[in-house]
């Protein structure tokens, strides 16, 4: 008789992708006890603009916070947060030119800090 090999187990079926919101965050707005997410839509760019509550695609937005919104879908639970503010990333350096003197470097335009148009006039009338 001869011994026949023990069946092969199924493949493995490759684990699904979390699913997301179809949404990038952009923005969010805090106000007493309502927030609101801005949103764009990855497949169109259209902004969206949801509250505290609101749904889309299935998704709704459950809290909103300054840098980051929670969306839930079932048992799903998606945070969007923004990129790190610029202030939180090291101002730029000016790099001296060959041939110039540290101390005589010019600053250039980009580096250079300017007051608001806005801020100098309202000085000036007060």
């Amino acid at each position: 008789m001869i011994a026949q090999a023990p069946p092969q187990p199924p493949p493995r079926a490759k684990p699904a992708e979390p699913e997301r919101p179809p949404l990038a965050i952009l923005g969010t707005v805090l106000s007493g006890r309502d927030g609101i997410g801005i949103f764009m839509e990855d497949a169109t760019t259209n902004v969206v603009r949801l509250h505290t509550g609101q749904g889309y695609a299935g998704w709704v937005l459950r809290t909103v916070s300054r840098r980051e919104a929670r969306l839930e879908k079932g048992e799903a639970i998606a945070t969007l947060r923004l990129p790190a503010s610029r202030e939180a990333q090291p101002a730029p350096v000016a790099a001296t030119p060959p041939g110039v003197k540290p101390g005589n470097a010019v600053v250039p335009a980009a580096v250079a800090q300017h007051a608001p148009t806005a801020l100098v006039e309202r000085r000036r009338r007060d």
